[in-house]
C-alpha cells in the first residue's frame, strides 16, 4: 500500500488536514493509498515540556510516528523542515516530497507574521476575550484570527495556546538556519505547490529552489486563487493537484 504522510505548519496541528484527508480518501483514483496526518513535537497532542524542542528533536519524534516504512510526505510551510531533516537522518524513509508554500529558507513575510503572533499577550480569562483580542490584531473573522482561535484551549480556567511557548525560540533558530544542503541532496522528486497570492515563496525563491536541484526532479505548481494556506483556500484544486502528483509517482 502506498502511504502519504501529512505534516502541518508552525503552530498548527494534524487536525488542520481534516478536510483534505476527507477529500483525498473520496477520490477513486487513490484507492490503495493510506493517508495519515501527524502532530509535530510541541504542537497539538505532542506537547511535552520535558523534551527538548529543537528541529532535530522534532524530526526524530516525527520519524518515530511515521515509522520505518517508506512514505511520500506532504509538508505545509514549517512542516517541510522536519521532513528534510528526516531525509538527512534516515535516507529512504521519505521517497518523494510535496512542499506546500514553503522553501528551505524561512521567508521574511512568514517570520514577521509568526513573530507578531507571539506578541499576543496570553493567557486570556475567557475564550471570548481571546477571540476579541485576535480579531482586533489580525482582522475580524480573518483566516489567521480563526486559525489562532482554534489553537486556544482552556487549561483549568486559563485560556492559552495549545502549542508550546518555547516554539518562539525555535522560530528564531530556524530563521538563522536555511536547509539548502538537505534540499539539494534529497534524492526523490520534489513537487512545490504554491499559492499565487502568497508572499511566502517569491518567484525568485521558487526559481532558486529549482536551480539548486538542477540534476534532480523538481516541479513547481501555482494555484491562482490561493494564499499561504493553499489547501484551505482552494481545497478542491489542491486535492486534485495532489492526486495527480501521487498518481504520477505511482506510474514512474
Amino acid at each position: 500500500m502506498s502511504r502519504l504522510a501529512l505534516v502541518h505548519g508552525f503552530l498548527g496541528s494534524a487536525a488542520n488536514w481534516g478536510p483534505v484527508l476527507h477529500k483525498l480518501k473520496q477520490r477513486p483514483e487513490l484507492v490503495g493509498w493510506d493517508f495519515a496526518a501527524f502532530d509535530l513535537l510541541g504542537h497539538g497532542s505532542r506537547r511535552d515540556a520535558a523534551r527538548p524542542l529543537d528541529l532535530e528533536s522534532i524530526a526524530r519524534d516525527l520519524k518515530e510516528q511515521i515509522g520505518d516504512d517508506p512514505v511520500v510526505a506532504l509538508g505545509h510551510s514549517f512542516g517541510v523542515r522536519p521532513l528534510l531533516k528526516i531525509a538527512e537522518m534516515a535516507p529512504g524513509i521519505i521517497t518523494h516530497l510535496l512542499v506546500e508554500d514553503s522553501s528551505p529558507v524561512l521567508s521574511a513575510a512568514g517570520l514577521a507574521e509568526l513573530r507578531e503572533i507571539f506578541e499576543v499577550p496570553t493567557p486570556f480569562e475567557t475564550r471570548e476575550a481571546a477571540r476579541d483580542a485576535l480579531d482586533s490584531r489580525f482582522g475580524v473573522g480573518s483566516r489567521l484570527s480563526r486559525f489562532l482561535l482554534s489553537n486556544i484551549r482552556d487549561f483549568e480556567g486559563r485560556h492559552d495556546w495549545r502549542f508550546d511557548h518555547r516554539l518562539r525560540d525555535l522560530l528564531e533558530a530556524s530563521a538563522r538556519e536555511p536547509l539548502w544542503s538537505a534540499w539539494e541532496n534529497f534524492e526523490g522528486e520534489i513537487h512545490m505547490i504554491l499559492g499565487d497570492r502568497s508572499s511566502f515563496v517569491t518567484e525568485e525563491r521558487a526559481a532558486e529552489c529549482k536551480s539548486r536541484r538542477a540534476s534532480r526532479f523538481t516541479e513547481i505548481y501555482r494555484l491562482p486563487n490561493a494564499g499561504h494556506w493553499v489547501h484551505a483556500d482552494d481545497p478542491d484544486g489542491f486535492c486534485k493537484l495532489t492526486s495527480q502528483i501521487l498518481i504520477s509517482l505511482e506510474n514512474r
